[in-house]
């Protein structure tokens, strides 16, 4: 038998929460076929190709897109192109398929108070006797 033409999977639709910037995994391991590279792409706040085809890994994590003027239920589209080549009588034939997966915002985490002043760490903590230095 032939092989079957890639088929591109992207993976579930998601929805994130936390504090900005929110990652988010992108996951191709689902597509079919001889897939023979993969690219992750996304429309916001242009056209932008996160990497290059024979570099691309099937699982890419990267940021979401959404700032602090997103709202929880605004979307974010990622597009996954897989390449595959097959051989159909004698004729190698490339194949190309695509899948998308749509990021939804959910609640937005507030980040720490940032004006607050961090304690100082305890420059003693988990030192020994041994470890000391007396001026």
């Amino acid at each position: 038998p032939e092989p079957e033409p890639v088929h591109a999977d992207a993976g579930p639709d998601q929805t994130v929460s936390g504090t900005l910037p929110i990652k988010v995994t992108l996951d191709a391991r689902g597509s079919t076929g001889i897939v023979g590279g993969v690219e992750w792409w996304s429309g916001f706040p242009e056209l932008y190709r996160f990497c290059e085809t024979e570099d691309c890994p099937l699982v890419l994590t990267v940021d979401s897109g959404f700032t602090e003027d997103s709202q929880p239920g605004d979307q974010r589209t990622f597009v996954l192109l897989a390449f595959g080549e097959t051989s159909v009588g004698g004729y190698n034939i490339t194949h190309t398929d695509g899948d998308a997966v749509t990021i939804t915002l959910g609640e937005i985490e507030e980040a720490p108070d940032s004006d607050e002043p961090e304690e100082e760490p305890d420059a003693t903590e988990g030192v020994t006797r041994s470890d000391v230095v007396e001026p």
